[in-house]
């Protein structure tokens, strides 16, 4: 499953996940400023869609920083 192959990422691989989402989300954004009614997709579909896989991510990244704690 997906979220098996998210557990198996580092921290790298999820910061690096992260960054290229949010460079994403910005542009997405700015296209959201500028669109038109043309277009067949909702405004903001794309840039939900990138923020559920950007809290995914995080969600991924407090759960290893939980798992690695030595107790």
């Amino acid at each position: 499953m997906v979220s098996n192959k998210l557990a198996e990422l580092g921290n790298t691989e999820l910061a690096y996940l992260q960054k290229i989402l949010g460079e994403k989300l910005q542009q997405e954004n700015e296209q959201n400023k500028t669109w038109q009614a043309k277009n067949s997709e909702r405004p903001f579909q794309k840039s939900n869609m990138i923020l559920r896989c950007l809290n995914a991510v995080s969600a991924q990244q407090r759960l290893n920083e939980r798992m690695t704690v030595k107790w």
